[in-house]
């Protein structure tokens, strides 16, 4: 009895502390440009920050465009190559393509789910609260100044 009982307690410790570490988990990220990319398709680039703590594995980012009033106009796939653990590999970045004209009227993109494919093959559900959008404002660029 008390074996199972400490196996249980035990037990117990470490899947609380393996998810609170998962839970710590954060990736910023912020589109960051669209460009035509040829017969109708529009390019969507992205830029994933691991804060420098956090190592990711392959990623699949599911993305869902909307129109205003938030009706899914269009999905796609963002893949993202293994990166973060360290401050100088703490930045990731992909795009993805989707056909122009399905969402010519997308005001917001909303990330519905996320996996990622670790080193030995084992691919994991992302939970969406890892993620944190931030809104990037590119700065203006001049020429000579003016």
């Amino acid at each position: 009895m008390k074996n199972t009982l400490l196996t249980t307690v035990v037990a117990a410790l470490f899947y609380t502390t393996v998810s609170h570490a998962e839970d710590q988990r954060y990736l910023a990220i912020q589109h960051t440009d669209t460009v035509y990319a040829n017969q109708g398709v529009c390019a969507y680039h992205f830029s994933l920050d691991s804060g420098g703590a956090d190592e990711f594995g392959h990623l699949y980012i599911t993305l869902q465009f909307n129109d205003k009033k938030g009706k899914a106009l269009a999905e796609s796939t963002l893949e993202v190559e293994p990166f973060g653990g360290s401050d100088a590999t703490r930045y990731g970045g992909g795009f993805t393509e989707v056909d122009c004209a399905q969402v010519e009227q997308a005001k917001s993109i909303a990330i519905i789910q996320a996996t990622e494919v670790l080193a030995n093959n084992q691919v994991t559900r992302l939970p969406i609260s890892t993620f944190t959008p931030e809104f990037h404002q590119p700065l203006k660029i001049t020429v000579g100044g003016k």
